[in-house]
């Protein structure tokens, strides 16, 4: 306070002294909550010779908001997780059918029935692939879904499922059951309305290791 006789006391120069400090942490809180506090920040914010304290700040309802978002929002990683798990089934439906097709569809022209080698290679890349793509991928070959009307690939497919359950591998035989328990309406319609798949579409759905519903619907 200034004296009567026109001098300013030591309180007075103590207090001005301290005012830019206040105004300087008032500016430093303002900047720990972001720039979208600090464009809507109103004169009560502490600027310079304010002698407001951090306390009176006030909080707008878009930085509320903002500080929601950032405790709150969902880490984009899972987007990508999801992304790659994708593409990776993708690329495994598509390996098992190329794998399947292959043998069921190429084969010389008097030698339909595939050969020991043939099959062992088969059981050998189908162990490499999950059993749910190599399952849908026989089950695309033996259904009419291509267009493809031809017996000669079903019958191959089904000397290829019988010679799978006939290994010692589980995966193999759980393979082979998930087959026919998903194909059942077309194995049957392979037994009554195809005769040169008759006989081994038969031996497919009564397979030992199959389980008793399979048998139970032959």
């Amino acid at each position: 306070m200034a004296s009567l006789f026109g001098r300013t006391s030591t309180q007075d120069l103590s207090n001005r002294s301290q005012e830019p400090r206040k105004s300087q942490e008032s500016t430093l809180f303002v900047g720990l909550l972001g720039a979208p506090f600090a464009s809507a920040s109103t004169p009560y914010l502490g600027g310079k010779a304010s002698t407001c304290d951090t306390r009176e700040v006030e909080m707008p309802s878009q930085v509320a908001n903002w500080i929601r978002q950032l405790v709150y929002c969902p880490p984009k990683a899972t987007d990508s997780t999801s992304s790659v798990k994708k593409l990776r089934r993708a690329n495994e439906l598509a390996q098992a059918a190329k794998l399947v097709s292959d043998f069921c569809e190429h084969y010389p022209a008097l030698h339909i029935e595939p050969t020991p080698e043939a099959l062992e290679e088969l059981a050998l890349s189908c162990s490499s692939l999950p059993r749910s793509a190599v399952a849908k991928a026989f089950n695309e070959q033996l259904s009419w879904s291509s267009g493809d009307m031809e017996w000669q690939p079903r019958l191959r497919a089904l000397f290829a499922l019988e010679y799978l359950c006939g290994q010692e591998s589980r995966l193999s035989r759980t393979l082979v059951r998930k087959v026919v328990a998903e194909a059942q309406d077309i194995l049957r319609h392979l037994v009554t309305e195809v005769p040169q798949c008759r006989e081994k579409a038969a031996q497919v759905l009564a397979l030992p290791q199959l389980s008793s519903h399979s048998i139970r619907a032959l």
